[in-house]
C-alpha cells in the first residue's frame, strides 16, 4: 500500500467478502440494496478491484499495482494506462471511517512525492462512506489548490453506484448471493444493444445523422476571424476544424452575437467529415451528471449511449472531441462543477475539448490550451455577412453606410434580413422593434405578445446596468 493503511483499517474476516443478506422488504417494494458492504473486503480484494475498475470503469487500455509492500511507492497503489493521455494513478484506502484529514494526507503524498507516471489524475479509493461536508469542502479546496492536478474521491456509495451494473465483479468480490441482490437485471432488450460495442458503421451513422441534423436551416458560414489571446496567431472560424489537432484544447470567447455557436456548429460538420467522434453540448442543457448530458446529446442520432461510441472509438484510434457551446449559459451554480467533470471525462477518455463562452473561463491544467477571442468583423467580412444573409431575398441588400450602426455578426445578420423594414441611419433600437415585429407575426396573441414585451423593457430600463456605451466620436452609432 502507498500509506501506512494498515494502521487504519476494519478489523474483520479476510474470507467472506459477501455483505449479509438484506431484510426482506414488503411486497410493494422493490428496491435492491443501495449500498455494498465494502468495509468488508481485505485489501488484497480492495486493490484488485480499483485495477478492475481502473479497466472497466475508466476504460483503460492496462492496470496494474505499483510496487510491493515496503517500497516507495509515493502515493501510488495502482497505475493505468490509456490509449490516448497520460496514466491515471489511484490510491487504496481500506478505511472504516474517511475524514476530510485523512483525504488531505492522501493528496499530498502523492504531490510531495516523485508523482511518478507523469499523471495529472488522482483517483482516492475508499471503502469508507466519504458522505461528509468537511470531506466535501476539502476536496473542493485541494482542486482549487492543485489545478493542475483532477481529483477524484470514491467511496462506499460511488463504489456501489458502478458495480451495479458490473454484476461479474460483485460476484467476484462479494459472492453470488449479494450480487443476485444487488444487481437488478438490465431489460433484454437495453443489454442486447449495450452489451457490444458500437463497430464501425454505427459510429458513422451516428456521424451522417448528426451531420442531416446539424445542416437543417443551418446558414453558411461567412469566416471571420479569431485571435490568439496569448499570441498573435489568427484563426479563421471557417478553418477551426483543420486547424484543431487532437490534445489541443480550445476556448473560443466573445460577446453575445459575435458568432461563437454558428461557429462551433460549423465545426462539428468539418471534424465529422475528417473522422472525428464529436459531441456538441449546449451547457444551458446541463444539471449535474456529465454522463447523463451525453446520452442526451448522442440519444436522437444512436441507439448506443455516450461511453459506448467513445470507447469503440477508441478502439478505433479515433480522435474524439466534445463541443461545450456557451458555458455562460450554464446555471452559476453547476458551472465550476461541469468544468471539473468535462476535465475529469478528458482525462479518462483522451478526448480533445473545444468550449465557447462570453468569457475565458478558469480550467484545470489538464485543459488548458489554445485561447481565441472573436474580432469585430473587418470592412470586407461586413460586407460579406451583409449579402450573405440577404441572398435569395429577391431584393437588394442593404448598403454598408445603412448598417453603420452594427456591430456584431448577429447584428449585421438582422439588418441584412430585415433592410426592407429598416429606416435609413437605423440603429440597434429600430432593429430590434422590426425584428419584435416580424416574430410577432408567428404568435397568436401579438397585441398581448407585445404588451408584455413592453412590461419587460419598462423594467429592463429601470434595473438593467452595464449599458454598452457609443465609443468616442461613434455618435452616429447611438440608437
Amino acid at each position: 500500500m502507498a500509506s501506512d493503511d494498515k494502521d487504519h483499517v476494519v478489523l474483520g474476516s479476510s474470507d467472506v467478502l459477501a455483505g449479509m443478506a438484506p431484510p426482506v422488504s414488503s411486497p410493494l417494494t422493490a428496491t435492491a440494496p443501495l449500498l455494498l458492504h465494502t468495509q468488508e473486503l481485505s485489501w488484497e480484494a480492495l486493490e484488485h478491484l480499483v485495477v478492475a475498475l481502473a479497466v472497466q470503469v475508466d476504460h483503460a487500455v492496462e492496470a496494474r499495482p505499483f510496487g510491493r509492500n515496503g517500497q516507495a511507492q509515493d502515493g501510488v497503489d495502482i497505475v493505468a494506462y490509456f490509449a490516448s493521455g497520460p496514466a491515471a494513478v489511484y490510491q487504496a484506502k481500506r478505511y472504516e471511517r474517511f475524514t476530510a484529514s485523512d483525504l488531505r494526507k492522501a493528496v499530498l503524498t502523492y504531490v510531495n512525492g516523485g508523482r511518478p507516471f507523469g499523471s495529472r489524475r488522482l483517483v482516492i479509493v475508499t471503502t469508507a462512506d466519504v458522505r461528509d461536508t468537511k470531506v466535501d469542502l476539502e476536496l473542493a479546496r485541494l482542486r482549487s489548490q492543485h489545478q493542475g492536478l483532477v481529483i477524484d474521491l470514491w467511496g462506499q456509495q460511488q463504489l456501489s453506484d458502478m458495480l451495479f451494473t458490473l454484476p461479474d465483479q460483485v460476484r467476484r468480490f462479494f459472492g453470488e448471493h449479494t450480487m443476485r441482490v444487488f444487481c437488478l437485471p438490465v431489460p433484454v432488450q437495453k443489454e442486447a444493444v449495450n452489451a457490444r460495442a458500437a463497430d464501425h458503421q454505427e459510429l458513422q451513422d451516428y456521424s451522417a445523422q448528426l451531420d442531416i441534423y446539424l445542416r437543417g436551416n443551418l446558414h453558411d458560414l461567412v469566416p471571420l476571424t479569431l485571435r490568439g489571446q496569448d499570441s498573435n496567431e489568427r484563426v479563421s472560424s471557417a478553418e477551426l476544424a483543420a486547424w484543431l489537432r487532437p490534445g489541443l484544447h480550445v476556448q473560443v470567447v466573445g460577446a453575445s452575437g459575435t458568432g461563437k455557436s454558428h461557429t462551433l456548429t460549423h465545426t462539428v460538420l468539418g471534424l465529422l467529415q475528417a473522422g472525428w467522434l464529436a459531441i456538441l453540448l449546449r451547457a444551458s442543457v446541463y444539471e449535474g451528471q456529465l454522463g447523463d448530458s451525453l446520452d442526451e446529446c448522442v440519444s436522437p442520432f444512436s441507439q448506443h449511449d455516450a461511453q459506448v461510441l467513445v470507447e469503440t472509438a477508441r478502439q478505433q484510434q479515433l480522435p474524439i472531441v466534445l463541443l461545450l457551446d456557451a458555458v455562460n449559459e450554464c446555471p452559476s451554480q453547476l458551472q465550476e462543477r461541469l468544468i471539473q467533470q468535462v476535465t475529469s471525462w478528458c482525462v479518462r477518455v483522451g478526448a480533445t475539448v473545444v468550449l465557447s463562452s462570453q468569457e475565458f473561463v478558469h480550467v484545470p491544467a489538464a485543459l488548458s490550451g489554445a485561447r481565441l477571442k472573436t474580432a469585430e468583423p473587418d470592412p470586407q467580412q461586413r460586407v460579406a455577412l451583409l449579402h450573405s444573409h440577404r441572398a435569395g431575398q429577391g431584393t437588394d441588400g442593404p448598403d454598408e453606410e445603412d448598417c453603420v450602426a452594427f456591430d456584431t455578426a448577429f447584428e449585421l445578420s438582422l439588418a441584412a434580413q430585415l433592410a426592407q423594414r429598416l429606416p435609413r441611419g437605423a440603429g440597434r433600437a429600430a432593429l430590434l422593434e422590426a425584428h419584435v415585429d416580424i416574430q410577432l407575426q408567428h404568435v397568436s396573441q401579438p397585441t398581448v405578445a407585445r404588451q408584455v414585451l413592453h412590461r419587460w423593457a419598462l423594467l429592463m430600463d429601470e434595473r438593467l446596468t452595464g449599458f454598452r456605451l457609443p465609443k468616442p466620436g461613434a455618435a452616429q452609432r447611438s440608437c
